[in-house]
């Protein structure tokens, strides 16, 4: 609840103002008002000022404040390894929010501005968060404080160790309403996806398919060797990968060309996969309660991001109308 303070002068002011206004409303109803009246109205408002004026305390006035305002803004945050298809799926799903609300913004981070974060900044997130995650956050806020629907795709998962995609969206969630989506692309796609970008004659930057597997693996099947007990967070299945999918997957990565300083994680990924791919299957799990829809990347976005729009029109509906 916030406290308006009235100084005593601000008070005097304003009852000797009402009071002269109820002697002006009097006459223009045509109600005589009599000499003793508008003599009694003077006095009263002497009386007011001189009694308030000896008072050396401010009389505060509560201002109620509505309880449980709404969030400004949404942000629909697009996640999922590198190479599966999160800047594709943010341009696609940029233009369906954009015909059911013309207050929508795709952003995009430019590496360079990775820096400018004081220290004082700096203390108010999580210490594993990168210079590059506070200005993500920051550019975030910005745009849903003028209450724009925000299409984010950005990484949050590098590595199992440093995975801030929880501390993220939590803190997030406490400024604007969020809905995360994880794109999640087959290990056999992905690496066509890698050799698509690496081929292409567009100037993209080019990924080694080395990390990209390794984050894939990290990522989804990291939690697949854990012991199950009751100190083991959730996690959610999205998928079952077969073993013959597993065993092209380490036929493909086997075949491609390079750098020496990569063939000994090469080595350790396809180790990992001939240990999974032992198995009928394995599950593909995610934490729980992370992410609002997962989008599996066949290689037809168009067509997968249906069942997603579904969700968005829903989500977005009440606060567009």
């Amino acid at each position: 609840m916030n406290i308006k303070a009235l100084t005593n002068r601000n008070i005097s002011d304003n009852i000797v103002w009402l009071l002269f206004s109820i002697y002006n409303l009097l006459n223009s109803r045509g109600i005589f008002v009599n000499i003793l009246t508008r003599f009694s109205l003077i006095l009263g408002c002497l009386a007011c000022s001189m009694h308030l004026s000896g008072m050396d305390h401010q009389i505060c006035f509560p201002t109620p404040v509505r309880a449980n305002a709404p969030k400004p803004g949404k942000v629909i945050l697009i996640l999922g390894t590198s190479s599966a298809g999160k800047t594709r799926a943010s341009k696609e799903i940029s233009d369906f929010v954009s015909s059911l609300s013309q207050n929508s913004i795709i952003l995009a981070m430019d590496e360079e501005d990775d820096c400018g974060i004081s220290r004082t900044v700096r203390a108010q997130f999580p210490s594993n968060w990168s210079c590059e995650h506070i200005i993500m956050y920051r550019s975030i806020l910005e745009q849903t404080s003028r209450n724009k629907i925000v299409i984010f795709d950005l990484m949050l998962f590098e590595t199992s160790d440093d995975d801030i995609t929880e501390s993220f969206i939590s803190k997030l969630k406490t400024e604007t309403e969020v809905f995360s989506v994880l794109v999640y692309c087959p290990i056999g796609q992905l690496l066509r996806n890698v050799a698509s970008r690496n081929t292409s004659p567009s100037d993209f930057e080019r990924r080694s398919p080395v990390s990209v597997v390794g984050q894939y693996l990290d990522m989804y099947c990291a939690k697949t060797e854990l012991p199950i007990d009751d100190l083991t967070p959730p996690a959610s299945i999205i998928e079952e990968i077969e073993s013959s999918e597993l065993i092209l997957g380490i036929q493909a990565l086997s075949e491609l060309e390079i750098e020496p300083s990569e063939a000994q994680s090469r080595q350790a990924h396809i180790e990992k996969m001939q240990r999974l791919a032992q198995r009928q299957s394995s599950p593909i799990t995610v934490p729980a309660n992370t992410y609002n829809f997962v989008v599996k990347n066949t290689g037809n976005l168009a067509t997968d991001l249906g069942p997603l729009f579904y969700k968005l029109f829903h989500w977005i509906k009440p606060y567009s109308s």
